[in-house]
């Protein structure tokens, strides 16, 4: 299972490769849907109501299983960028 969920970290690489190191229409491999054989969508990243998200509209957050020091280093960014505005 576990090696199952890196399958969309796998395509997004492949995909980078494709994009950056070959160039459009130069791709080594092809990822094709298996039951219609036309090419699969790029990855991407989405929010929970669908639109494509870009780095910027992506901010980071200490989890629930944040430690200690995690949450000190968050607190620390935030009290920086209050100074800051």
């Amino acid at each position: 299972m576990r090696g199952r969920e890196l399958f969309p970290v796998i395509v997004a690489l492949v995909q980078w490769g494709d994009r950056w190191m070959f160039g459009a229409g130069r791709e080594p491999i092809r990822l094709l849907d298996k039951a219609t054989r036309s090419k699969i969508q790029d990855v991407a990243v989405q929010g929970r109501d669908g639109r494509t998200l870009e780095a910027r509209d992506v901010t980071f957050a200490p989890g629930t299983g944040a430690s200690e020091e995690t949450r000190a280093v968050f607190a620390d960014i935030a009290a920086r960028r209050a100074k800051r505005d």
